[in-house]
């Protein structure tokens, strides 16, 4: 079926919001950091109170529990994306930069998410799969590899495969039919194209070099 990222884009405004907070409270915390620095000189040449180093002090441990605060919600933004969506599409969208999911966002790609069925698996050297929405064959595209889906569909609950495929005619919420190699024992022979037969007397024939 091809997904919906819109929940993948909030993850990634919620991220970028989290930085921003991050680096202001750094800034605070630094700025702090002087302060106390500035404060216990002046305490211990006595030209400050006590009172006010303590104030100082208190504002220095304020800023360094911002800053720590931030840091984890970033982490569990992190953490939320990677369970949800795996880790290659979690780095597209957690990336400051959003070329990966530019593609995306104007409808020129699609995201899919295939389901083998129970008893399947996507054999390692399968990169690329083909694809239709209709279930025609010889309409089929190619859809490329993103990586594997933590999460499967649950009327089917075969392993799940996130791919993409170039194609503004497949619509979030569609659902495509996939064609996948299967892994089984290797078939020896070989490929004879049909420019190579030669016909004769109702049979054909084919030289070998």
């Amino acid at each position: 079926k091809a997904v919906n990222i819109q929940p993948l884009i909030e993850l990634r405004h919620r991220y970028l919001v989290a930085l921003t907070e991050r680096d202001g409270a750094t800034a605070r915390f630094k700025h702090a950091e002087q302060n106390i620095r500035r404060q216990q000189d002046l305490y211990r040449d006595g030209a400050t109170s006590k009172r006010n180093l303590q104030v100082q002090q208190t504002q220095w441990q304020t800023d360094k529990a911002l800053v720590d605060a931030s840091g984890v919600q970033g982490k569990a933004i992190v953490d939320e994306a990677r369970l949800l969506w795996g880790k290659k599409l979690a780095e597209w969208a957690l990336s400051t930069d959003s070329d990966s999911l530019s593609a995306f966002l104007s409808g020129r790609k699609a995201l899919l998410q295939i389901t083998l069925p129970v008893d399947k698996q996507l054999a390692n050297d399968i990169h690329s799969i083909e694809v239709e929405a209709s279930g025609n064959r010889s309409a089929a595209a190619k859809a490329e590899l993103i990586s594997a889906a933590l999460q499967t569909d649950n009327t089917v609950q075969g392993e799940s495969y996130f791919f993409q495929i170039e194609s503004s005619r497949i619509r979030t919420g569609m659902r495509v039919a996939a064609w996948i190699p299967e892994q089984g024992e290797n078939q020896f022979g070989v490929v004879i194209p049909k420019s190579a037969l030669i016909w004769y007397l109702d049979q054909a024939s084919v030289y070998v070099k």
